[in-house]
């Protein structure tokens, strides 16, 4: 996905990096598709909203009480009452974050003719649709008649990824930018008991990423690869939700691709994200060991992909991220690059000719 990145400076402390304030990635909107109240994304407010005018000609309404319920049932009322089943609020379809009351029977209190849902994401089948419905009851002198409505709901999945390079405790603009690093000073560097060769620890390099979440809710499974790595070098990867680090959630050792077995879960007490997105963070942990000297200039690129969940598995059927211009799901197409730069060579031209330095031992 082609990307342009906000500039969030993060604060930073003795180490670099700051743990109670870091920045947050803007994701990029989705731009192939067309959402609204009956078309909801995860992690948005939709408001639906009725009026109940006087009868004309007819007796004003004294009273008018709404029953907003939510519910995949396709039989709504029967022998005269409601026998739909009702989807919780907070469960797995949806939460009601403003307007009336929800599904309160008549007499009831607190209900409006209009109420705010934020839908969930959640494995949508055409087979099992979902329906809002309204049922409101009236109140006309001695009489207190019903009618009611209903909304047919298909939710559009636009689960996406963005993903930024963190440089200085800052996240870089200019998505697929490549940044620079330098190579890590030599740690040791040691003549073994018989004096041919030369025991070296060459060090290792930390590059850390941002990546930002959007329209998504419960949980999201991250998988993530490495490309590039030279002979004699190890990787490990982590992620956690602040830059500090405070509590590194393991993905793997090595190129993989490898999948974290920590899910990603909401930030700061609340159940779905929308189009502001929430930010993790990546650390890769580069070892150049024994053997890696670093003579030229290496480019590596981190790919994430993600997966929505219901907080255990995976949902069932494709629910991968997308890309936010064309809504296709491709794996990994969500990279970022950087690049550790050379260490210097050393030539030997003391005759007679060839390298008669004590070589790298393994």
């Amino acid at each position: 996905m082609k990307k342009q990145l906000l500039i969030l400076v993060l604060a930073i402390f003795a180490f670099g990096f700051s743990s109670t304030a870091f920045g947050q990635l803007a994701p990029q909107p989705v731009t192939c598709l067309t959402p609204d109240a009956f078309h909801p994304i995860a992690g948005q407010p939709y408001t639906y909203s009725i009026t109940v005018p006087d009868p004309s000609p007819g007796t004003a309404w004294t009273e008018r009480h709404y029953q907003w319920f939510v519910t995949q049932s396709t039989q709504i009322i029967d022998a005269g009452g409601l026998a739909a089943v009702v989807s919780p609020d907070g469960g797995p379809l949806m939460n009601v974050t403003g307007g009336s009351a929800y599904n309160v029977a008549y007499n009831g209190a607190g209900t409006t003719a209009s109420i705010e849902i934020t839908w969930n994401a959640f494995a949508y089948d055409p087979t099992m649709p979902v329906f809002v419905g309204i049922l409101v009851v009236g109140t006309n002198g001695s009489c207190t008649p019903n009618n009611m409505k209903i909304y047919r709901i298909e939710p559009l999945h636009a689960f996406t990824l963005d993903i930024a390079n963190v440089q200085a405790g800052a996240i870089m603009p200019g998505y697929g930018d490549n940044d620079d690093n330098c190579i890590a000073d030599i740690v040791s560097a040691n003549i073994n008991a018989t004096f041919d060769a030369v025991l070296y620890d060459f060090g290792q390099n930390v590059f850390y990423y941002a990546v930002a979440a959007a329209n998504w809710s419960t949980a999201w499974q991250l998988s993530a690869q490495f490309a590039n790595l030279q002979a004699g070098q190890t990787v490990t990867l982590e992620w956690a939700t602040d830059m500090a680090f405070t509590t590194p959630n393991a993905i793997g050792v090595g190129a993989g691709p490898h999948i974290s077995p920590v899910l990603v879960t909401p930030q700061g007490g609340t159940t779905s994200v929308g189009a502001a997105g929430e930010t993790i963070y990546i650390r890769a942990t580069i070892v150049h060991g024994n053997t890696y000297e670093g003579l030229t200039d290496v480019q590596y690129t981190l790919s994430v992909n993600g997966a929505l969940t219901d907080g255990t598995n995976p949902l069932v059927g494709n629910w991968d991220d997308i890309d936010f211009t064309s809504c296709l799901q491709v794996d990994f197409d969500d990279l970022a690059l950087q690049t550790l730069k050379a260490r210097p060579t050393i030539t030997d031209q003391t005759p007679p000719a060839g390298d008669d330095y004590l070589p790298i031992q393994p």
